[in-house]
């Protein structure tokens, strides 16, 4: 019999804080459970097993990311959109790293759904290049390197990287945007 008030809804969210906690891949159910004040056999009256949480934290993650994303380009036009976009895009890379390895680990999945749900981050970036003069190569090309710059600039913040003292990282980190506006306005 289920716990009452458990469901898989209350599970991915005590998940995603665990996850949080103590890393993409270094929980487990029976943490989950611990955390969630049951035993590990009444999970599975909810979920099917791990895989099933690891893919529906990925999704939520998706989400999340996405809906920040949307709401950072909302009534905003070319420049200003790419800039917002960006900066939410590491603001929730920050705040969220774990859940945030769970969105870039979305392409190794083998589930082909979870795979396809990984180009709800990449629509509102389109979104935004769509409004550049560019022709639908430079705009998969140019959209795939503003991508990777963006990711690349997390990653390596996240590492320990950019700790110059002559240098604020913020300022590093909107001089790389502007540098793509740049570019993208020379197109045409």
């Amino acid at each position: 019999m289920a716990r009452k008030g458990l469901d898989s809804e209350i599970i991915i969210a005590a998940a995603a804080r665990l996850v949080e906690e103590k890393g993409y891949d270094h929980f487990s159910l029976n943490e989950l459970a611990t955390k969630l004040g049951v035993k590990t056999a009444s999970l599975y009256n909810h979920i099917e097993g791990i895989r099933e949480v690891n893919s529906k934290i990925s999704l939520l993650a998706v989400s999340q990311l996405n809906h920040i994303l949307e709401a950072a380009i909302a009534q905003k036009e070319k420049d200003d959109a790419l800039m917002c976009l960006a900066v939410a895009y590491r603001d929730y890379a920050q705040k969220n790293p774990e859940l945030y390895k769970a969105v870039i680990k979305l392409r190794s999945s083998d589930d082909a759904d979870l795979k396809e749900s990984g180009f709800k981050v990449v629509e509102p970036i389109i979104r935004v290049f769509r409004q550049y003069a560019l022709n639908e190569s430079e705009m998969i090309h140019l959209s795939r390197g503003f991508r990777s710059a963006m990711h690349g600039f997390v990653e390596m913040e996240e590492a320990g990287f950019f700790r110059s003292p002559d240098a604020n990282i913020d300022q590093s980190y909107q001089k790389m945007i502007a540098g793509y506006c740049f570019i993208l306005n020379r197109y045409h």
